[in-house]
């Protein structure tokens, strides 16, 4: 209904959102992705949304734990298409912090639906006045200049951080894979470089291997859900900090905001401190870690925290 709005968590819903659309369009080759929202009559009330895609579909003895931990379809997914298993675990949490439930139903071979409702309180009625641009977006700080180099294999990842890009106003390079990562570094260098872990044929640590390699040393920062301690250990050494998917725009500010100031500075730093960087921004680590060469030792205070 025209007008008609609730009040929720917009980060975590949109946090919610991007994981399923970015689950749909991984294993949808080729046909459609349909989002629907819907408000909830009845005593329920709340919040419906669909995500409807005709990709792959579920196997129907799979569906029960596909919201768990490192759970796919098919053991080969991840090599095929890369990922953890985690997206769909991290949803249903997000989902359950907000109140709400999700569903999954599919057919193999005609597609997927997952289901969201959320108990989002209706807030009345809006105006034209009220979806005027607020003030706050005048005190977004602006990166005019900044070289940002972003590695995805997924299409919406990539476009949602150009249009975070756009917002701040730093020149993006979008690639879509480890390989066009290191051509672009050969031919040129950048002041950051956002590289997503989980990648078909040249994973996020096989590609930072690389670079490190060839001399590259841009700081890179890790785009990953999982944050286990296998997948710490291996960013040691390779990576300056490792940041929650789906990155927010709070958090992507925060790291622009962090390397302008060190790019700026002129400092020549041999070593840098490996944080981890989640919704709200950067959260230091008491483990310092060589750019290139041997890590010196465990990560014990890494653990993540919980997206906001």
């Amino acid at each position: 209904e025209p007008g008609l709005s609730f009040q929720g968590d917009p980060t975590r819903i949109r946090q919610v959102l991007s994981n399923l659309v970015s689950n749909s369009a991984k294993f949808t080759p080729s046909g459609s992705i349909c989002i629907k929202v819907s408000a909830v009559d009845g005593s329920r009330g709340g919040v419906q949304f669909l995500v409807q895609d005709t990709g792959l579909g579920i196997p129907p003895e799979r569906l029960p734990s596909m919201f768990q931990a490192f759970t796919q379809a098919d053991g080969s997914i991840s090599r095929r298409f890369g990922g953890t298993g985690l997206g769909l675990h991290i949803v249903k949490q997000l989902v359950e912090l907000m109140g709400g439930t999700i569903t999954v139903d599919s057919v193999v071979n005609e597609g997927t639906m997952f289901t969201v409702w959320l108990p989002l309180p209706q807030s009345g009625t809006t105006s034209g006045k009220d979806c005027a641009p607020s003030a706050d977006a005048a005190l977004v700080p602006q990166f005019s200049g900044f070289e940002v180099v972003a590695v995805d294999d997924t299409p919406i990842n990539l476009a949602v951080l150009q249009g975070f890009a756009r917002r701040v106003g730093c020149n993006m390079h979008l690639l879509s894979s480890g390989s066009r990562a290191i051509d672009f570094f050969q031919a040129q260098s950048a002041d950051l470089c956002l590289l997503d872990i989980w990648m078909p044929e040249l994973d996020g640590v096989e590609t930072a291997k690389r670079l490190r390699g060839l001399g590259v040393r841009v700081p890179i920062v890790a785009l990953t859900a999982d944050v286990s301690s296998e997948v710490l250990t291996k960013c040691q050494g390779l990576f300056t900090q490792i940041a929650h998917k789906p990155l927010t725009f709070k958090a992507f500010v925060s790291l622009l905001s962090h390397f302008r100031q060190l790019r700026d500075s002129g400092e020549q730093i041999p070593h840098v401190r490996l944080t981890v960087v989640d919704g709200e921004g950067i959260r230091p680590s008491s483990s310092t870690v060589p750019l290139c060469g041997i890590p010196l030792g465990p990560l014990d205070n890494l653990s993540p925290l919980s997206p906001e």
